[in-house]
């Protein structure tokens, strides 16, 4: 067990400690018990933040660089599948667990759909259908029709810059894989689980496209000593994907990811598909959190060296993830417990001395500490004034960060897809010999899937990249600001509690010293587990589409009447392949109109749900974090004495019992604090906190 494992349990039963004290505490105090709760609380937070903290590593690379093999060698098992095809992109996610566990998240119905109502937009067959979006895959007829559509498909639109379809592809594993989970997908996802011996059965649904196209998600456990609690590792396929789609659905996992193992195979080298993908984590801003390795066939002979750089991995990978963040999250933590502990030592000391007075003693004390309760109260009122209008005032900011971001005409993502757009050229003339061949409708198909995955592949390898980093960029901002507005509060805090202990100080009662008051946030990951907040998917951006064929079709009608009426006017009229390429010309004029108000419309729509389904809600949750470190200072100087002062008239309490349990809890809160104490000599101790 390393350093960071051992003091994580050691904060973990502190924190579980300390909370039995606390309703051992309540259930004999004799005054308002709810800054007891309000610590419990607290410390509910804490254990959360502590237990639920994931650190991610994704594992990526090109297909066939080794991903899986090199994961596989490390868990010292065949846990993966081998040789996944690249129509389907899934994020394969590992965790510890006690035994052998996978559960697969299917798609749901709408999902599916969706996806194959995407691949038909313009599907030269679909207009003998209904409309492709009102497509259910479960409707046998209409997966009849699509299949014989598939099969009519003309030999020139299978291929599409000068690879399969990938649409064509799509749609037939689609077809293909329906029978075998007809009785799987439900109008909600599903998690279907195999266990144990039935472990490997999962393997058949990850390793072919015609199942794996069903799948969202795949999450194993495994029973392995390299994982630890808390770490997650991801085998990320379809990073060089012909499918653009599929590069943002693993750009989204790389979103939550705090490090980068990017596997190159020895046999291959470096490739075009490896630096596009290395550019692309440049411009995410992530490169510095990437670990590379070299995927090798070695003899035997080799072999040593083969471990020997094995064991050389796993220090740097472990190096990677002790690092400062998971430092500050223990050292964090660690100090909100030391607050809570003096909270309550205070409360025994009032309490203890409490009960050596007459009822005169504890009412002067009372009214006294109600003057400097009143006091405190309002330095708490204007700590929250100060920090609500701070946050609108972040809020406002940020606000104007991402307006001016996406901003059509002078932002850094929607300018450039339009300008994109507006420069992309459709050679009609290339497209002649399809128009004689298959016919308008079909090359209007071809045009616009080649169009529409330039464009896509364009949005993932240059704008996706560029939303991730200023993401970042705002994630840290916010910390930034609430730092900075914390700043003053810390001599405030200081101050009043110092005026309150020195009141008391004047009634005999000596409470423990402040000391030095550091107000410091979690880091925003810590923040967005505790939330559970995610950023929209990446590739929610991407489900554009265009609808344009009713209108081409139209267009190609006019030309058609144009050159019939030529004939009557005994003009020279255009044959049908002039007819058929101003049509195809034209039509790509009004399909790029239509692509641009559709990208507008979709980024405009996701431009939204990041400010406030995210960064917002964001913003909101860090403000509370600041809020509540802040408070728990204060919450023992909530102390209200007038119904100890009414039991002790009625001669109700029992002192010398309440005295004794008193003494129990101070001697059980010392052990805590001796605890709390060797634990942070071992934090000060790390080197990413010196």
């Amino acid at each position: 067990m390393n350093v960071h494992r051992i003091i994580k349990k050691e904060i973990l039963d502190i924190n579980h400690n300390l909370d039995r004290l606390l309703a051992d505490a309540k259930a004999i105090s004799s005054t308002d018990g709810r800054f007891f709760d309000e610590w419990a609380d607290s410390c509910n937070r804490i254990k959360q933040q502590i237990t639920e903290d994931k650190i991610r590593i994704a594992v990526v690379g090109p297909i066939k660089s080794g991903k899986s093999t090199f994961l596989n060698s490390l868990f010292e098992a065949d846990y993966l599948k081998r040789g996944a095809g690249v129509i389907t992109s899934i994020v394969t996610r590992i965790g510890k667990g006690r035994e052998l566990k996978a559960e697969l998240l299917f798609k749901s119905l709408d999902e599916i759909n969706r996806d194959i109502s995407q691949a038909m937009v313009l599907f030269p067959s679909s207009g003998r259908q209904s409309d492709p979006d009102e497509f259910n895959i479960l409707h046998d007829e209409k997966r009849t029709r699509l299949k014989s559509s598939l099969d009519n498909l003309s030999p020139e639109l299978m291929i599409t810059n000068d690879s399969r379809n990938i649409n064509s592809i799509l749609l037939a594993s689609y077809l293909k894989g329906f029978e075998k989970v007809r009785g799987i997908i439900t109008s909600d996802t599903l998690t279907r689980t195999y266990e144990r011996d039935r472990f490997i059965d999962h393997m058949d649904f990850a390793g072919n496209d015609h199942l794996a196209v069903y799948l969202k998600d795949i999450k194993l456990e495994i029973n392995t000593s390299y994982l630890d609690e808390g770490v997650e590792i991801a085998d990320c396929q379809g990073s060089d994907s012909p499918n653009p789609l599929h590069l943002a659905m693993i750009q989204d996992y790389l979103a939550l990811a705090h490090l980068l193992v990017y596997v190159i195979s020895s046999r291959t080298g470096l490739r075009q598909a490896d630096i596009k993908f290395l550019s692309m984590i440049k411009k995410m801003g992530i490169m510095d959190n990437t670990l590379f390795v070299l995927n090798c066939d070695f003899s035997e002979d080799l072999s040593l060296f083969s471990d020997n750089e094995k064991l050389r991995f796993e220090q740097a990978l472990r190096h990677k993830l002790n690092g400062e963040r998971y430092a500050l999250l223990l050292k964090n933590n660690l100090e909100r417990l030391g607050a809570i502990s003096s909270g309550m030592e205070n409360w025994i000391s009032i309490n203890h001395d409490i009960l050596s007075r007459d009822t005169a003693g504890v009412t002067a004390l009372d009214k006294k500490i109600r003057f400097h309760r009143e006091s405190i109260n309002s330095v708490k009122s204007m700590i929250r004034s100060t920090l609500d209008g701070s946050l609108q005032n972040i809020k406002n900011e940020i606000k104007k960060d991402i307006d001016r971001f996406f901003d059509a005409r002078s932002g850094d993502v929607l300018a450039e897809i339009l300008e994109f757009i507006n420069n992309y050229s459709v050679p009609a003339i290339q497209y002649e010999e399809n128009l004689k061949s298959a016919g308008f409708a079909d090359t209007i198909y071809v045009t616009f899937q080649e169009f529409k995955q330039a464009l896509d592949a364009f949005i993932a390898e240059s704008v996706i990249p560029k939303i991730i980093r200023f993401v970042r960029i705002e994630e840290q901002k916010i910390i930034t600001r609430l730092s900075t507005v914390a700043g003053p509060f810390e001599s405030m805090v200081k101050n009043a509690l110092g005026e309150y202990t020195t009141a008391l100080e004047g009634f005999g009662i000596s409470l423990k010293p402040e000391g030095e008051v550091e107000i410091k946030l979690p880091d925003m990951d810590t923040i967005k587990t505790g939330t559970g907040l995610t950023l929209p998917p990446l590739v929610a951006a991407m489900r554009y589409s265009a609808r344009i064929k009713t209108e081409a079709v139209m267009r190609l009608g006019a030309y058609s009447f144009m050159g019939l009426f030529r004939k009557i006017l005994r003009k020279p009229a255009d044959n049908h392949g002039e007819h058929a390429v101003r049509a195809l010309k034209d039509s790509s004029r009004q399909m790029k109109r239509e692509t641009r108000r559709s990208i507008l419309f979709h980024f405009k729509d996701y431009r939204e749900n990041m400010k406030f389904q995210y960064i917002f809600k964001l913003l909101d949750a860090a403000s509370r974090e600041l809020h509540e470190s802040l408070f728990d200072r204060f919450r023992i100087y909530a102390t209200d004495l007038s119904q100890t002062v009414e039991l002790m008239d009625q001669k109700k309490i029992d002192r010398h019992k309440a005295s004794e349990l008193l003494t129990k809890i101070q001697q059980d809160l010392n052990n805590i604090q001796s605890k709390i104490d060797l634990t942070r000599e071992k934090i000060e101790k790390l080197p990413s906190t010196r």
